[in-house]
């Protein structure tokens, strides 16, 4: 047998593949040995390497597999007989990743290894703070992987990467700082909710305009049931233990004039007054609800209702023509429509101020009213009732002047009428009653006061019961029959709005009394035994004018402002629930109170300066203070002999000491508290006469800056202290309702309105730009730029709130943008914009207080993301 020498190379393969990962010797080697198995193969256990080997010769007693036959070569590693091995070592790795990030969140990180020519593969093993280590083995040389913290604590955690081929080892280290996860929605999501204006009222008691001699009637348990209103109609009732309190109609501006009565199952019927469309509407309680609705579109003055045997309603009431005079005008449901009649046309508008209503026993209509004639031709006082479809008119009375009227019926049908009758020098209470054939007349008194607010009732033996006012006296007061009348006072000291009163008596005749104070207290009598009791039924308001807001170190706002209708000054707080208001200061009249000044000290208790303005005391200029517990108010200047500003105007310097800015007899004067007593300076002795808000601020250096309007000399005008005394500018020739504020170099802006005529026609703002006073027209072209209030953010850009009437009195707000004016309604409600104060939170984000006149309410505006 012929022995061969041939190569091994298949044999070594094998022994190869079956030794992976262990330790083999392959006899000798070659010019260029690799790196054994243990020291490679167990790292990279997929490897593929290229060897030439020297194998020494075998001899085989056979021929060798045909397979052996033709050239040699590893199919799996790539190697073939011949072939040198060589590697390229890996010279670094570079790691790119981020360098913070959030937990919970999936952070990614690069490595990337050099040199483009390095021998592949190569196993990148990772290593990270918390985290499971990572290898992997690859023909790339990049590699990527991502780690997520999804527990421990927030800060620094490393990343190593450790890169490795057949030549060399190389690493890298990263770091990553962690902070909790922000959540980041879609856009949409993200921004919503939108930011937006937010309002909300402050201040809003009811609105009682006015009643009439119907506004109160009683159940048959002897319980009174009450209808009144002038911004919402209101059902109040007395449930034996305490009032309850209804809104019947949450329509606008209604229920001036309310009448109310009860039906067969008592439910109220109220007629009442729209003032908004100036129509006569119609409520009733239908078991469940309110139902409401309009019964003439021309009238609805001093309604009053009757309900007859079917529960259907017949309301008398007038129509207001202007000049031309009034109608008299009578209303009932028939089942179906409303049925409408003329009773006359009134030729006088002052006639027959009182509408009273009764109904026979035929469901008959009967009304007592009175006409005023012109010169010296005397009123009539009429009885009107129908019959067979006509209306027939009898003349009850004749006088020099005819009054207040009421009108009752008796269990016969026949009316009985009490009236106030006025000729010459002498007014009497008059009594007339139908007596079958003709009219009869009595007087129960005469007197030197005016009599009013008359109110009429039988009770079930037709015996007569009134109710009547001495303005004089300011005195309510009831009469009634007994044989002779007898007189008694309900109560004394009471000033009466509308000179109005309703009476109505239960089962064993006992009266009941309803009226309105002029302080707004719908005030409720009635008689236990032979005495008087009251009580009030619901206070109501009209508060909001002349508001000024500042915002505490919480930036919750505090409102200063007045009520006309409580005639008190009044302040309101957030406390983070719910606003609360109290009364500073009680005044006397109507206008007691105009424009105050506000300001908190370091511990966030208000301090106000303020003019009060008494009937009988003249004015004084007021400081008041809360000390935590209760208002300590003082007097600081008595000015009986008037004024040439209303307003004033306060702040608190660095020690928390007051300085206030009013107006004194003979013009703008400076008070303040200097630590031991009050000291007085004039500002300007020119402006005879400021009708406008007094605008003072301070700034860091204790210097005093004013804004206000001379009437006197037709000028809006600045003023500032220094340690040499006050010094007056003039900034515009024109310019009524000021409204300053400071820069962030202590130069004066203030907003304004031009008054070219008697009213505001541009919105105007002027800056100081340390030279010269610089003006510009934000809006014009009408009647705007009433009730500005002006204040500067964070950039020094301007934010101004004012009040547009040519587009329905509307609350509106300016703001620069850095590059232009950017205008907007804030609140499109007809009348929202009297009477503006704005501030701005620390996000520049504006508040304003505002007075809206036809809900005759506080209220509170805020640009937010969502209500409170």
């Amino acid at each position: 047998m012929q022995t061969k020498r041939l190569p091994v190379t298949l044999f070594l393969v094998i022994t190869l593949i079956t030794l992976t990962g262990a330790h083999a010797s392959a006899g000798r080697a070659g010019n260029t040995v690799p790196p054994t198995l243990d020291q490679v193969g167990n790292l990279f256990p997929d490897a593929h390497y290229r060897y030439s080997v020297i194998i020494s010769p075998v001899d085989y007693g056979e021929e060798p597999p045909s397979c052996l036959d033709g050239p040699a070569r590893d199919s799996q590693l790539g190697i073939e007989a011949g072939e040198h091995y060589s590697c390229t070592a890996l010279s670094g790795v570079s790691m790119d990743g981020p360098m913070t990030g959030v937990l919970g969140g999936l952070h990614t990180f690069i490595a990337a290894v050099a040199p483009p020519t390095a021998t592949l593969p190569v196993t990148y093993t990772w290593q990270a703070t918390g985290q499971t280590g990572v290898a992997t083995t690859t023909h790339e040389l990049s590699h990527i992987v991502s780690f997520a913290w999804f527990a421990g604590v927030t800060g620094t955690k490393t990343i190593t990467v450790t890169a490795a081929n057949c030549g060399s080892v190389v690493s890298r280290t990263h770091t990553i700082t962690l902070e909790m996860a922000k959540i980041y929605l879609p856009l949409v999501t993200r921004n919503w909710p939108p930011l937006t204006w937010h309002s909300e009222c402050v201040d809003c008691p009811p609105i009682i305009e006015e009643i009439t001699q119907g506004s109160i009637t009683l159940d048959s348990a002897g319980h009174p049931h009450v209808a009144y209103g002038g911004v919402k109609l209101y059902h109040a009732w007395h449930d034996g233990a305490t009032w309850q309190i209804e809104v019947a109609d949450e329509s606008p501006r209604v229920g001036k004039w309310a009448s109310i009565a009860l039906d067969s199952h008592e439910y109220p019927h109220i007629s009442y007054y729209d003032s908004d469309n100036g129509d006569l509407k119609y409520a009733h309680w239908n078991g469940s609800g309110w139902i409401s609705e309009t019964v003439d579109y021309d009238g609805g003055w001093n309604s009053y209702i009757a309900i007859d045997s079917h529960d259907r309603p017949h309301i008398a009431y007038q129509d207001a023509q202007g000049l031309s005079g009034t109608a008299l005008k009578y209303a009932y449901w028939d089942g179906s429509v409303w049925q409408i009649d003329t009773i006359e046309n009134l030729i006088s508008p002052s006639s027959s101020r009182d509408t009273t209503l009764g109904l026979d026993d035929d469901d008959q209509p009967h009304i007592s009213y009175s006409v005023s004639n012109s010169g010296d031709a005397p009123d009539y006082l009429y009885h009107a009732h129908l019959d067979g479809g006509d209306w027939l008119t009898q003349t009850v009375a004749t006088a020099g002047y005819i009054g207040d009227n009421a009108l009752a019926l008796s269990s016969a049908g026949d009316p009985r009428i009490i009236y106030d009758a006025i000729d010459g020098n002498d007014e009497r209470l008059g009594y007339a009653w139908w007596d079958g054939i003709q009219w009869q007349n009595e007087t129960l008194a005469t007197s030197d006061n005016s009599i009013a607010a008359l109110s009429l009732a039988l009770d079930g033996s037709d015996v007569p019961h009134a109710s009547y006012y001495l303005n004089a006296d300011e005195s309510m007061h009831y009469a009634h029959w007994d044989g002779t009348w007898q007189f008694e006072t309900v109560e004394s000291g009471l000033s009466l709005e509308g000179e109005i009163s309703s009476l109505s008596l239960d089962g064993p005749g006992q009266p009941h009394l309803l009226y309105l104070l002029e302080n707004a207290t719908l005030r409720y009598a009635h008689q236990v035994g032979a005495a008087w009791q009251t009580e009030n039924v619901v206070q109501g308001g009209d508060p909001g004018r002349y508001s000024s807001t500042v915002l505490d170190q919480a930036e919750r706002p505090h409102v200063i402002y007045t009520d006309q209708d409580r005639m008190q000054l009044r302040y309101a707080a957030w406390d983070d629930a719910a606003w609360q208001t109290q009364a500073v200061d009680q005044g006397d009249w109507d206008y007691a109170f105009y424009y105050a000044g506000l300001a908190l000290d370091g511990a966030g208790h208000p301090h106000i300066a303020y003019n009060k303005n008494s009937v009988f005391w003249g004015n004084e200029l007021r400081y008041a203070r809360w000390d935590g517990a209760t208002w300590q108010i003082q007097t600081v200047l008595s000015k009986n002999v008037g004024s040439a500003s209303k307003a004033a105007t306060l702040v608190l310097d660095s020690a928390g000491r007051p300085h206030i800015v009013h107006g004194v007899w003979n013009g703008i004067a400076h008070t303040y508290w200097d630590g031991a007593a009050w000291q007085s300076a004039t500002v300007d002795a020119q402006a005879e006469s400021s009708s406008s808000r007094l605008s003072l601020t301070i700034d860091g250096a204790g210097k005093l800056h004013l804004a206000y309007w001379d009437v006197t000399n037709e000028a809006l005008k600045y003023a500032y202290k220094d340690g040499a005394g006050w010094h007056v500018q003039t900034v515009d020739i024109e310019g009524r309702s000021p409204s300053i504020a400071l820069d962030s170099a202590s130069r004066p802006h203030i907003s304004y309105c031009r008054i070219p005529g008697s009213y505001c026609e541009e919105l105007r703002y002027a800056r100081w730009d340390g030279t010269q006073w610089l003006t510009s027209t934000l809006e014009g072209g009408g009647r705007t730029g009433f009730y500005t209030s002006l204040v500067l953010d964070s950039a020094d850009h301007p934010h101004i709130s004012y009040l547009n009437a040519d587009e329905g009195y509307v609350l509106k707000y300016a703001r620069w943008d850095g590059a232009a004016w950017q205008l907007e309604t804030v609140d499109s409600n007809a009348g929202s914009g009297y009477y503006t104060s704005l501030v701005l939170d620390s996000a520049g984000r504006p508040r304003i207080s505002h007075y809206d006149f036809h809900a005759k309410e506080l209220r509170y505006v805020w640009w937010g993301t969502e209500p409170r």
